[in-house]
Parts: structure tokens; sequence; C-alpha cells
């Protein structure tokens, strides 16, 4: 017999009115959506850098902070708990004596040889962070690459220099590329492999002002990728799985009519050239990217309502694969410039609205570390460092973007299920993404249920929670919060209560 848990909480506004707005919300766990798999980050264009120049004991304090699920003796988590966790496999322009990339970090290391041999050798950030997920037991690694290895690419750079949306990559090299992706997958044990990286972009630069590596790709050059990777796989016996399209924004993946458009039909609609559904090395799961989705939210939720129907249509999964606070969207509903915790706040709301709207079964950032240099606030990353000269070594600065996904990451473990929040104002989610927003999960095996909270309103509420399970009143409940002061703070209720102020994210824990 199946047993389900019952979350309620009663929430008090608290206001200048008499005895406050009072507003329920109900959390029952009779009502499920979707199982979630991962939720994590990655190691952007920056992580390699710092893996092959960093002190070992920085960087293994580093590793501590994403990946580890302890907490100490005092509640304090030693780290955020990562279930998952990207990494780049280079192209090969670090190697290069003119690459055209102006950022040293922004290029990378091949362990492909011109010659088409392996220096196994090189990479050695890279393959620091696939030990350390490997020694943290991280669930889920994910190789992904910007643009194939150089040798291989129409122009001999790791990006395009002309605007013809075509991939760089040689059409007599594309097996050679499936079999370089077969190899490191094999190598390295990764679970997911992601060929190709918002293929929508022309990714053009004139040489020698590069940001960045990256190519182009039409629905049917990704379809043949797929075809030929697919085939290296199943010859190897190798159980990765091919994970695509990482579109550049979620409307890519159900509509548009260029030809990097309409994703999910391109692959998975059985009647389309581009059809790779049903490839046995293909992912059940549609990859897209976040960006440009975070401004106003009567605009950005309609998107995901659209994109999780098109994801339940196609009977897929939907993973949110990359996100940070990239464009202007971020400042939408801001009072002057951005503080930290405003940039804390916005994360926490798109985890929100990507896991409870677009219903994401997986869920990764952007990059997990970054320089000072890129933005006045951490809105690309969640640890800043700051190089000393040679970029050998600097210091370490935790954001308050760590704290708010692993308000998620720490606690919303692979296996749980998203159950149903139900409030009593009737809030739609456009709503209440400007205020207060609850998602809920539960562990249906270990009897645990988790509410994540995220209050971005000025007013703040207090709520007391009740927790039944078959009848009975689970007691055992505690919770973390960051706010201004705080950051994963570990809290008990008093006298059964929880105070949830003005601009701060809670995460509960009930069960045993």
């Amino acid at each position: 017999m199946k047993r389900f848990f019952v979350f309620f909480l009663v929430v008090v506004v608290a206001c200048a009115v008499s005895g406050g707005e009072e507003l329920s919300v109900t959390v029952d766990c009779r009502k499920q959506f979707q199982t979630i798999e991962n939720i994590g980050s990655s190691t952007g264009m920056h992580g390699a850098y710092i893996g092959r120049r960093f002190p070992r004991g920085k960087l293994d304090q580093l590793a501590e902070l994403f990946f580890s699920t302890e907490i100490d003796s005092n509640r304090k988590l030693k780290g955020i708990g990562l279930s998952s966790f990207r990494i780049q496999i280079g192209a090969g322009t670090d190697e290069q004596e003119n690459c055209g990339i102006v950022q040293p970090f922004r290029r990378t290391e091949c362990f492909l040889r011109p010659d088409g041999s392996y220096d196994w050798s090189r990479c050695a950030g890279a393959v620091y962070w696939i030990k350390k997920a490997k020694e943290y037991q991280l669930p889920c690694l994910i190789g992904y690459a910007n643009s194939p290895p150089v040798y291989w690419t129409e122009n001999g750079l790791g990006y395009k220099t002309g605007k013809a949306h075509r991939s760089n990559l040689k059409p007599e090299h594309y097996g050679d590329y499936a079999g370089f992706l077969a190899t490191i997958a094999a190598r390295f044990g990764f679970d997911y492999i992601s060929p190709v990286n918002e293929p929508q972009w022309d990714w053009a630069f004139e040489r020698g002002k590069a940001k960045q590596e990256g190519s182009p790709w039409t629905n049917a050059e990704i379809a043949t990728l797929v075809r030929e990777v697919d085939t290296e796989f199943r010859q190897r016996k190798l159980e990765t799985k091919i994970l695509i399209p990482e579109a550049a924004s979620l409307s890519a993946l159900f509509q548009g009519k260029s030809e990097s458009a309409n994703q999910i039909d391109a692959f998975w609609n059985k009647r389309s050239d581009n059809y790779v559904g049903d490839l046995r090395s293909v992912a059940q799961a549609v990859a897209g990217h976040s960006y440009f989705a975070d401004g106003d939210p009567r605009k950005y939720v309609r998107i995901r309502q659209k994109l999780a129907e098109a994801v339940k249509d196609a009977e897929l999964r939907f993973w949110q694969t990359e996100y940070s606070l990239l464009e202007e969207g971020y400042l939408h509903g801001l009072d002057g410039k951005p503080a930290e915790l405003d940039c804390a706040l916005v994360l926490a709301k798109q985890l929100h609205l990507d896991l409870s709207v677009a219903q994401a079964a997986a869920w990764q950032f952007w990059t997990s570390t970054g320089g000072k240099h890129v933005s006045r606030v951490p809105r690309f990353h969640l640890v800043r460092i700051d190089f000393n000269e040679e970029e050998t070594d600097g210091e370490i600065t935790v954001t308050k973007m760590l704290w708010a996904l692993g308000h998620y990451s720490r606690f919303v473990r692979p296996g749980m299920v998203r159950v149903d929040v139900q409030r009593s104002d009737k809030a739609t989610d456009e709503e209440s993404a400007e205020g207060l927003m609850v998602s809920a999960y539960a562990d249906l095996k270990t009897s645990r249920v988790v509410m994540v909270i995220v209050n971005r309103a000025k007013e703040s509420y207090t709520l007391d929670p009740k927790v039944s399970l078959g009848g009975r009143t689970l007691s055992r409940t505690e919770g973390f919060i960051t706010d201004e002061t705080r950051n994963m703070e570990w809290f008990t209720l008093s006298k059964g209560t929880v105070a949830v102020p003005a601009r701060s994210i809670i995460t509960l824990v009930a069960g045993r």
C-alpha cells in the first residue's frame, strides 16, 4: 500500500492591518509531478583554468563547497551537495600560437594531438574536477563541448569567422569527432555527453577578438552528428547517453522556423527527417538554457508553460542545463543597483519557475567560479576568484549565489518527486514570482518532505507548519535560511512557527 504525505502550512502576512492577512498553503503529496534527477553546476570556461593553476588545497576547498553533503555537529553545512556537474571538453585553442580568443581562461586544452593520438597528461584542470566529482560520488557527470577539436574545423579555429550558419566541423570529420567523444566518454565514465552547445548562435568573431569557443549547428547537422556518436557508443558498448540540443533559449525548443529552431519536433517527431529519438544512446530528455527568460514573469511563465506542454506531448523530460544572470532581465522589479542578495533571489526564482512551471527534471547553473572583472555583483558565478598577478593563486569569496542554489541542490535530491502546492489566495505563477514562491518535494522511500520558500517581497511572514504522514504527525522539522546576514544557517522551529523575513530563502525539511 502506498503511503502519502500531506504537508500543511498556515502563512500569516505581517502587515499594518490588525491581525494580518491570512494565507494558507497546502502541500499534498498525493498529487505528484516530475521526478528530480539532479541539480548541479558546471566548470564553465573558468573551472579548468584554475584547476590546472591553483594550489591543490584551495581547489579541494572549492570541491568541498560544491560537492559535500556533510553537516557538522553544529548543523553547519560543509557544502551544497551538487548532484550533477558539467565539465567542458576542450577543443585545443590554448595550444594554438594565435588562437584569437582574448581571455586566457576561455581557451582550452585538448586531449587529442594533431596526429590523432591522445595525450592524457593534458587538460589537468578538467581532470581534477572529474576526479573530485567521482570522489564525492556525484550521481551525474556531464561532458559538454563548445567546439570540435580545432584540427577538424573549417577554419582551424575553435570558433567561426564568418556569419554563415553552418557547423565549423568539416563534413569528412563527423565520424572522427564522434570517435573522439566516445573515447573521452569511455575513459572518464561520463554519464552524458553534450556534443553541441547553443547551436542557434553564429559564434562568429574577428580573429584576435574572439570571446570563446563555439560553433553553430543546423538541426540536420546535429542529427547527422548524433547518428555518428550513437554508432560509436553502441560499438564500444557504452552506457553514456547523448544529451541534445542545449538550445540557447527555451523557446527554440518548441517554436521557430530557422534551421536551428523547433528542436523537440525536429529530433523527436518520427515524421521529421532529423528524427533521432529512437537511437539507443539518445537521452529521452531535451536540454535547453533559461537565458533571456528571467524578466517580466507575465511573459516568461507562459514560455515555460508552453515548453512543459511540448515536452509532455513528446513524452520527454526537460533538463535546464545552463543559466546565469546574463542579460538585463534579472533587473526586473529591482529598485536601483542590484545587490548580491538580489542576484541570489533571482537565481532562486529561476529555479522555482523552471522546476514548478517548466517541470524541469534537472537543473544546472552556468559556472561555479568566476572573476570579479566580469561583473560588480555575482551574476555569472557561485564563488568569486580574485587572482594574483600571475593567476596562479587568489582569494576565494563565497557569494550568496552558492547558497541560493544550495537551498535546492543540498536537499532536493535525485529521486525526489515534486508535489502539489495550493494557496488560498489563488495566486498565479506570475503573481507569486514577484513575491512569495513555494515549492515542495517528497522522498516516498524515506518519508521526507522538503519545502523551498523564496520570498522576494518586502513583507515578512510567519509560518506554522504541520506535517502528517498516514495520519501520524511528523514533529521533526528543521530549516535553513539565507538572507542579508545569514547563509544557509540552520534553525529549528520555535513553538512550531517559522519566521520568513523579507527578501529571504528558506528550506524546510520534515520527516525522518
